[in-house]
């Protein structure tokens, strides 16, 4: 039982060595020889460093999935991190892309368009705030339709104030396919029809 603790311990020191050595998502020559002396040292044989490297990413991909989305952030970290120990995160997780927002080319937004809206909305030019009726308005002038609510079976676009946040309505959205879009993506759009 005692060699089973310590060789958790030794395993967990070498993560949070690793931890902080990818601290910059990197690992330098200085950082690889560093960790190859302390998994000496523990008694860590090389072909489990592979496996510990592994865990590690494991456990980033587990935080950044509790909440169903893969952010753009999350994924530049985990990439960075996957490549730095010699993996490609498509083939740790082929379906991590099922997770990722999806992107929206607002000049693909037609007339008749159901919009629902997420977030405080300031106007990007003047920095005000803009109210719902307002952009209720202005979907209806540029010919779409705005919506009160958000639902699976008639909301088209989400236009969100922060795009990437993890609003109810932001999460149902990914998790239901429905594309989201900045309010300055969205404005821009409109301003130009």
């Amino acid at each position: 039982m005692y060699e089973a603790r310590g060789r958790a311990l030794d395993d967990l020191g070498y993560i949070d060595l690793l931890d902080r050595a990818l601290d910059d998502l990197w690992l330098d020559a200085e950082e690889r020889t560093e960790l190859q002396m302390l998994a000496a040292l523990a008694g860590i044989p090389p072909a489990r460093q592979p496996e510990l490297h592994k865990c590690y990413v494991d456990d980033l991909y587990s935080a950044a999935m509790l909440d169903g989305v893969l952010t753009d952030d999350e994924f530049r970290q985990l990439d960075a991190v996957s490549y730095a120990l010699g993996f490609r995160l498509g083939e740790l997780y082929p379906d991590f892309e099922l997770y990722r927002p999806q992107a929206v080319e607002v000049a693909d937004i037609a007339a008749g368009t159901r919009i629902a809206f997420t977030g405080t909305a300031i106007d990007p030019h003047t920095g005000d705030k803009l109210d719902r009726s307002e952009l209720a308005d202005r979907c209806i002038a540029a010919g779409m339709i705005p919506e009160d609510g958000f639902a699976r079976s008639t909301t088209d676009l989400l236009v969100a104030a922060d795009p990437s946040s993890q609003s109810g309505k932001a999460k149902k959205a990914r998790q239901w396919g429905v594309p989201v879009i900045s309010v300055e993506d969205f404005l821009g759009h409109i301003d130009r029809r």
